[in-house]
């Protein structure tokens, strides 16, 4: 007989044996360093919305990456790791408020053609608020958004890796 995956302590915390497979889409700040802070959010093309106007309003999605006040992008990257398919769409990534009011719809990158986001592609992002374009740090904290342009995206999925500056008050 196998023995059990996990069990309850006596503090009522579940205890679990080898490994553990999840799909976790809320992102992670990884490798802080000298004020130099990374984030990867994972996305899948059918999940993508319509890209919207700037100053519209989004659903805050509450499991979104957020760049805190006063910090500069210094890159981002899109690593593509399934084909993204669709009938001649694009990828755009921008930055909304907390409250879901979008800042810049296509800040990161603008309208990223399809057959760029083919599996094992990287997309070096260029948008206006990425460094060396972003000539100001960001005067509030951002959500990082994805929409399409033309054509929904059937299939594709990625990661968006993007580095930042902290502001000095909260390196830690």
């Amino acid at each position: 007989m196998p023995a059990r995956a996990k069990w309850a302590n006596p503090d009522g915390l579940d205890v679990y044996f080898g490994r553990r497979f999840t799909e976790n889409n809320i992102a992670a700040s990884v490798r802080p360093a000298n004020g130099l802070k990374v984030v990867e959010c994972y996305v899948r093309g059918e999940d993508i919305p319509a890209s919207v106007s700037d100053a519209q309003t989004l659903a805050a999605d509450p499991r979104s990456v957020v760049i805190p006040a006063g910090a500069v992008i210094k890159s981002a990257t899109f690593v593509v790791s399934e084909t993204f398919t669709g009938s001649s769409s694009t990828l755009d990534i921008g930055l909304t408020s907390l409250a879901g009011v979008v800042s810049d719809m296509n800040g990161i990158d603008a309208a990223v053609a399809l057959a760029a986001l083919d599996a094992g592609d990287l997309v070096k992002c260029d948008g206006a608020l990425v460094f060396p374009t972003a000539a100001a740090p960001l005067a509030a904290a951002q959500r990082i958004v994805f929409g399409y342009g033309t054509a929904v995206f059937t299939a594709g999925s990625g990661k968006l890796i993007v580095e930042y500056f902290e502001p000095p008050s909260q390196t830690s």
